[in-house]
């Protein structure tokens, strides 16, 4: 619980005002931030994660099995690490991973939701890639919101192995976490609603730290 507290502090630390909204091209928003995106491995495929602290990796919380086992992370380098899982949300379908000695900058992460419409890119270990990175571009289609999590809905294509990656908006913040793909849903915001196929699930990063703050 200490670390986990630990963890909790550091991240807001590294939260970043996206007040003033500069936006970024993809190709900026891919150099910046593509080392600090790791390959979570387990004993029947793979996840993607990404740095959030000083030794910490966030993932979907259905990558890790259970607290009791360690899995593999494989950084830009092709370094392979061990990984020890310490927090598993399953209503959030958040992970927390340690990782000794990762030395990897932290993603900055963004403070408040985009907005319907805008851009959002993912980058994450499609398992068609065979290992390769990549990203895809989408927009926000609107939200769904539950008493327990928020979720982001957009049209980014998410495929097996890029669960757990982080979602950036414009300016390069991430404001979410992909965990995953629906056929066919109805999305309602507010009083609209929308209907789209293959949409992609978000966990909302203020979601996330409003429940590592408590």
């Amino acid at each position: 619980m200490k670390y986990l507290i630990s963890v909790a502090v550091s991240l807001l630390l590294f939260v970043s005002c996206n007040c003033i909204g500069l936006t970024k091209s993809i190709k900026s928003v891919i150099s910046e931030n593509t080392t600090s995106v790791v390959m979570v491995g387990f004993e029947h495929g793979h996840c993607t994660g990404f740095v959030v602290s000083k030794d910490v990796i966030m993932t979907a919380g259905h990558c890790i099995d259970d607290l009791q086992h360690q899995l593999k992370v494989l950084d830009s380098t092709g370094t392979e690490h061990v990984a020890i899982p310490f927090f598993d949300d399953d209503e959030l379908d958040l992970g927390l991973l340690y990782v000794l000695n990762l030395k990897l900058p932290p993603l900055p992460l963004a403070t408040k939701e985009p907005i319907i419409g805008e851009r959002l890119m993912v980058i994450g270990f499609p398992g068609y890639a065979q290992g390769s990175k990549m990203f895809e571009v989408g927009y926000l289609k609107g939200f769904m919101r539950t008493p327990k999590r928020n979720f982001l809905i957009s049209d980014n294509m998410l495929f097996r192995g890029e669960s757990g990656g982080p979602v950036f908006d414009e300016t390069g913040l991430v404001v979410g976490v992909a965990v995953g793909i629906k056929p066919l849903i109805d999305v309602i915001d507010q009083t609209i609603m929308y209907q789209y196929k293959d949409l992609a699930y978000i966990v909302s990063i203020v979601d996330v730290l409003s429940v590592l703050g408590e």
